[in-house]
């Protein structure tokens, strides 16, 4: 499965920082969800319905 951004929005986990102390990921409008080597918990079931329902990502037909 792959989903895109359809609303740009700041990831809310820490582990989506590039580094240490880094700023968190942000997804632009467009992107791919998630980033290619994701934190573990970014495709869960409860995370994806969450950004789903939100309206911060929609799934790509595959």
């Amino acid at each position: 499965m792959s989903y895109t951004t359809i609303k740009s929005f700041t990831d809310k986990n820490p582990n989506s920082a590039e580094a240490p102390g880094a700023p968190k990921h942000i997804y632009w409008k467009g992107d791919r969800y998630p980033t290619k080597g994701g934190y573990i918990g970014a495709t869960t079931k409860a995370r994806l319905d969450e950004l789903i329902s939100g309206g911060w990502i929609e799934r790509d037909d595959d």
